[in-house]
C-alpha cells in the first residue's frame, strides 16, 4: 500500500478524486453520482476488454481512472449519456492502440473530449468552475503537488505560462492585466497543471519541455480567434503539441 501512494498516477487519481468530491456535494444529485459510476464502470470495462484483445496481463487501471475522472469534470453533466460514453470509448482506444511501442502519442481525456465535442458534447469545465476561491486553491494545491513536486514538470508548467501572458499581449497589442486575469479561473490552472504536463504524452526533455510549453501556450490564441475553429482551443493546442513533440522527439536526439 505504501509503494502504490509513491506512483504519479496514484497521486493524479487522488487529487482528482479530491477535486471530483467537492463538486459532486456542490451540485449533488441521484442523476450525477450515476453519471460519474457510468463513466467510471464503462473505463474500467473497456480497459479490461482491450487487455484482453491486446494479451495484456491486467494491472492497477490507474491511467483509466484519470481520464475517466477529467471527463467526468470536463463534460457537460446536463448533456446526453451516448456523448460522454463516445469520449470515454476515444480516450480508451487512444490509450491503448493509437501509440507506437510503448510510446503514447496524444492525451486520451483530450482525445475523448474534442472528438466527442465534435459530436456535440459541450465541454464546460463544471467540476472545477462550480465556485470562485475553493476550487481554484484545490486545484492549484493538489496540481502542483503531483506535477511540480511528484513528477517535477515545472518547465512544462512555467513556459506555458509565460508565453500564454506574452501571446495574450502580444495579441491585444499592448500590456494588459487581462493576461494575468486567465490565471485567476480554476480551469486554466486544471488544464496548465493536470492536463497538460501529463507525463505519457507531454515532451520529455529538457529543451523539447520548454519548447513543448511554449507551443501549446501559444496555440489557442491561433487556433480560437484567428481559424475560429469549432472545437475547445485549450484541447486541440494540447492534442496538436502532443503529436509535434512525439514527432520531433523520435527524430532528433536531445
Amino acid at each position: 500500500m505504501a509503494r502504490l501512494w509513491i506512483i504519479p498516477k496514484v497521486r493524479m487519481v487522488l487529487a482528482l478524486s479530491a477535486l471530483t468530491l467537492p463538486a459532486l456535494i456542490h451540485y449533488f444529485s441521484p442523476e450525477l453520482i450515476l453519471r460519474l459510476i457510468l463513466i467510471l464502470s464503462s473505463t474500467l470495462i473497456l480497459e479490461y476488454l482491450f487487455w484482453r484483445i491486446r494479451r495484456i496481463e491486467p494491472f492497477l487501471p490507474s491511467a483509466g481512472v484519470v481520464s475517466a475522472l477529467i471527463i467526468f469534470l470536463l463534460a457537460d453533466p446536463n448533456s446526453s449519456w451516448y456523448l460522454t460514453i463516445i469520449a470515454v470509448v476515444i480516450a480508451i482506444i487512444t490509450k491503448q492502440f493509437l501509440r507506437l511501442k510503448k510510446s503514447h502519442i496524444f492525451n486520451p481525456a483530450a482525445s475523448g473530449l474534442l472528438i466527442a465535442s465534435i459530436f456535440g458534447l459541450p465541454v464546460t469545465w463544471w467540476g472545477v468552475s462550480w465556485g470562485l476561491l475553493l476550487p481554484l486553491i484545490a486545484t492549484i494545491l493538489l496540481g502542483a503537488w503531483v506535477s511540480m513536486y511528484t513528477i517535477k514538470q515545472h518547465r512544462i508548467i512555467l513556459s506555458f505560462i509565460i508565453s500564454s501572458i506574452v501571446a495574450f499581449n502580444l495579441i491585444a497589442g499592448q500590456f494588459t492585466t487581462q493576461s494575468l486575469l486567465e490565471f485567476s479561473v480554476a480551469s486554466v490552472w486544471f488544464f496548465t497543471l493536470i492536463m497538460l504536463p501529463e507525463p505519457m504524452t507531454a515532451a520529455h526533455f529538457p529543451k523539447t519541455k520548454i519548447l513543448y510549453g511554449i507551443l501549446v501556450g501559444v496555440l489557442p490564441f491561433l487556433l480560437g480567434p484567428l481559424f475560429n475553429l469549432p472545437v475547445e482551443p485549450l484541447l486541440a493546442s494540447l492534442l496538436i503539441g502532443n503529436l509535434v513533440f512525439f514527432i520531433v522527439e523520435k527524430k532528433e536526439k536531445f
